[in-house]
């Protein structure tokens, strides 16, 4: 999870920096956890115990056949499928400069 601020910053700093960025995929991160990972933490935070249901991917994918444009459930199935985008974070732009990003928590 990465706040639209923490992106800002973060190519603001890439451009101003003296990295050659012609030509270059620079990658940043914020936190990568799962809905699980999620709820914990919610639950930690607030001291309290929130509702989980599970989405299977079979359910989801069933949902998608019946609202094939809805893209939303179309992201759901991709990232419940671990087909979606995610790097490490140690290998980021962020990481390797010492650059604090906003976490979940």
């Amino acid at each position: 999870m990465t706040t639209p601020d923490d992106i800002g910053v973060l190519t603001a700093k890439l451009l101003l920096s003296e990295e050659d960025i012609n030509n270059q995929i620079f990658y940043t991160a914020g936190d990568a956890l799962s809905y699980g990972q999620l709820a914990d933490l919610i639950d930690s935070v607030l001291g309290r115990t929130v509702s989980r249901t599970e989405w299977t991917v079979p359910l989801l994918v069933a949902d998608l056949k019946t609202t094939p444009d809805d893209v939303i459930t179309r992201y759901r199935v991709v990232f419940a499928e671990a087909k979606g985008v995610a790097w490490d974070k140690n290998q980021t732009f962020n990481a390797q400069n010492d650059i604090a990003v906003t976490t979940v928590e």
